[in-house]
């Protein structure tokens, strides 16, 4: 109710086009390879940090594309919603992809504490801060949100980047890009 009690109509269907645009873009970031975490940590469990971080590589990849035909797009003058929102939604959906990558893993090793406690500050927090930051701003209410929204995922992203990328070895790159490719498609 809060938000569509202060919120006019546009800012309204902002937000509402970000919350629909986040996780469709994530999925051209990582073309759904977040199922394929699950796959390997059933097959061959040993190798699925090796194949996270592939993942997460090639997602980076994919947030370079489309930065760069964000950077077209914008050159030709054509927007989706505004150029500084659909610059954060490209931001969004990168570290949404990398998120759910954790949350599959998660799901699947059965930790349900580190899910439900990644997946809750993920989705409620930012509508929290938001909330609390509205009484303070009164003008760009949705990229508020937007904003608010990315710097929970961040955060949460650089968790994960302290907590697991920096203790892992890596296994060959190209390898589990290919394998984790096909199993997507």
């Amino acid at each position: 109710m809060f938000f569509t009690n202060n919120l006019d109509k546009t800012e309204i269907v902002k937000l509402s086009l970000n919350c629909v645009s986040v996780p469709l873009i994530s999925i051209f970031i990582d073309f759904s390879q977040r199922s394929f975490v699950k796959s390997i940590y059933i097959n061959n469990p040993k190798t699925t940090q090796a194949a996270i971080k592939t993942i997460k590589k090639f997602c980076l990849l994919s947030l370079l594309f489309l930065v760069l035909a964000y950077g077209i797009k914008t050159a030709f003058n054509f927007n989706l919603i505004s150029p500084r929102i659909d610059g954060f939604l490209i931001i969004s959906g990168f570290l949404f992809a990398l998120i759910e990558l954790h949350l599959s893993h998660f799901q699947i090793k059965g930790d349900y504490k580190n899910y439900y406690v990644v997946f809750l500050f993920r989705n409620v927090s930012p509508f929290i801060l938001a909330t609390l930051f509205y009484s303070i701003i009164t003008s760009r209410k949705a990229e508020l949100f937007i904003e608010v929204q990315i710097a929970v995922a961040f955060l949460i992203a650089l968790y994960f980047v302290f907590q697991f990328d920096l203790k892992q070895q890596s296994l060959p790159f190209i390898f589990f890009l290919i394998k984790s490719l096909w199993f997507s498609f």
